[in-house]
């Protein structure tokens, strides 16, 4: 009985090893698929990237875009800050009008002023003498 119970135990051994091996196959089909599957995803993303990335346009025009863009803001500033300087210009002058107006308006009410006993009573700038 000693060689057929080693035979026995032989070909147990070896159904025991063809079983392992199938399922080592099983499981490298199983693994290979999935990352053939992952594969196929990263490509399929690949290809929507490079068709977005085509579908832009190229950065040549992108910054003649942007140019333009930043030319017409600063234009728009410019022409704001040149009514801002003007609006200056004219508050300035008439500032400068009124100034001018209230120092002859001063002058004005200095020599209206009823003098102290023995003045003479001082004439108004610009006044026409007494005949």
């Amino acid at each position: 009985m000693g060689l057929a119970a080693a035979g026995r135990r032989e070909t147990s051994r070896s159904a025991r090893l063809w079983e392992a091996l199938r399922a080592i196959e099983q499981r490298q089909f199983a693994h290979q698929a999935a990352v053939s599957d992952a594969l196929s995803r990263l490509e399929r993303r690949v290809g929507e990237h490079d068709r977005r990335i085509n579908e832009l346009p190229p950065a040549r025009d992108l910054v003649s875009l942007i140019d333009e863009l930043l030319d017409l803001k600063l234009s728009a500033l410019d022409r704001q800050l040149n009514v801002q300087r003007t609006s200056l210009e004219i508050l300035k002058n008439a500032i400068s009008q009124t100034d001018t107006l209230l120092d002859r308006l001063l002058v004005a009410v200095d020599s209206l002023r009823v003098p102290e006993s023995g003045q003479e009573t001082p004439s108004l700038p610009n006044a026409p003498a007494p005949r």
